[in-house]
């Protein structure tokens, strides 16, 4: 919510200096809401970190940047002015009190699918043991997902 695109490009500034080098990024792309009809469409995008970070410094710095760019505590499903999601983390599986990775439910979304197609198709989910392409190919996510196009 908000200058949307303005909290993305600060949200990869920020990453570039805390979280490591962005090695690939996708096209921004604009989804309807999941599991809601009332809210704006968002924007997504997916990007390729190289970090020397834990995975477990890594969610908490990416904590923090939400934060640092204003996302305020919100109830599950609401907008928020930035949401910053570890889809996968290498080939790592992790199960902890607070971090899943692979992120469990990125097969069925297609704006997380999407974008993640366009940087990498071929990289296999450690768990499912499918491409990204497969995953799309496979996804019965009905919502829609547009390239966004600035006005």
């Amino acid at each position: 919510m908000g200058d949307r695109l303005n909290y993305l490009s600060q949200a990869r500034d920020v990453i570039k200096s805390s979280l490591g080098n962005i090695v690939s990024e996708s096209s921004i792309y604009e989804t309807e809401p999941w599991h809601t009809k009332d809210q704006d469409t968002y924007l997504n995008q997916a990007i390729e970190v190289l970090s020397e970070l834990t995975a477990t410094k890594f969610h908490e710095l990416c904590l923090s940047i939400e934060k640092q760019l204003g996302r305020t505590d919100r109830t599950q499903w609401e907008e928020r002015e930035i949401d910053i999601d570890i889809i996968f983390f290498g080939e790592e599986v992790i199960q902890s009190a607070s971090l899943t990775v692979p992120h469990p439910r990125m097969q069925e979304r297609n704006f997380v699918i999407l974008p993640l197609m366009e940087i990498a198709p071929e990289f296999m989910h450690p768990i499912l043991k499918k491409t990204i392409e497969e995953l799309y190919e496979e996804s019965n996510d009905e919502a829609e997902v547009y390239l966004f196009e600035a006005e």
